[in-house]
């Protein structure tokens, strides 16, 4: 997905969004991504209704983030490098597995207070099914760097917040995680999505170089 033009109209995008939840009509200046899988979302879910995104215990984050240890020392690094970029301009960088858990958060304290606000913290679940049209799940979904502005997220909740992310493939081309960030809406640039993008590609070369490496020992 492109990035937005900006600025974004959140008048206009909020009464599209009201008009299909409303309707079902979808607006054809609308991102087709997000279309399809606001017309996925509405088949199961009240954009309506707030709960909790499910999470997994503290035991079982520790036991995943063992068994991902690799991507996450990998990762790490480029997390840390792009946090010192937009320190204070109210961003997290986070981290994901194939399955759209939260492995690992770095961000502006508020932000993060935020962010945990509405279920983003470690060991939560951001695929669609649970967290509706979101960039860490339609990452993995379509398989290609998003970027989602406030109402083209599903659940109202959510309007406050732009996402923006990309996923990270192993060398067999399997997708093993998603980096991503996320800042409030009225906060949002375009220069998120090719930030996550090249960071994420970063992290597979880093991946592919050490795999070589070790097969070559």
């Amino acid at each position: 997905m492109q990035p937005k033009q900006y600025p974004v109209d959140d008048d206009r995008l909020f009464a599209v969004w009201q008009q299909f939840v409303a309707t079902g009509a979808l607006d054809p200046a609308l991102d087709p991504i997000v279309a399809m899988s606001w017309q996925r979302c509405i088949l199961r879910n009240n954009p309506h209704v707030s709960r909790d995104l499910p999470c997994i215990s503290r035991t079982e984050l520790d036991d995943r983030r063992h068994k991902l240890a690799p991507l996450i020392a990998l990762a790490r690094p480029f997390m840390e490098d792009i946090y010192q970029f937009v320190e204070g301009t109210g961003y997290v960088v986070v981290l994901f597995d194939a399955s759209a858990c939260v492995l690992d958060m770095l961000g502006d304290s508020t932000m993060q207070q935020q962010a945990e606000a509405v279920g983003l913290r470690p060991g939560a679940y951001w695929n669609e099914g649970h967290a509706g049209t979101n960039a860490f799940g339609l990452a993995l979904y379509e398989r290609c760097p998003i970027h989602i502005v406030g109402a083209e997220h599903f659940f109202r909740r959510f309007h406050t917040l732009s996402t923006s992310a990309a996923p990270i493939y192993d060398w067999e081309g399997k997708p093993i995680g998603v980096l991503g960030m996320a800042c409030l809406a009225s906060a949002s640039t375009s220069s998120t999505l090719a930030t996550v993008h090249a960071a994420a590609r970063a992290i597979e070369h880093q991946l592919h170089a050490d795999k070589l490496f070790n097969e070559l020992n």
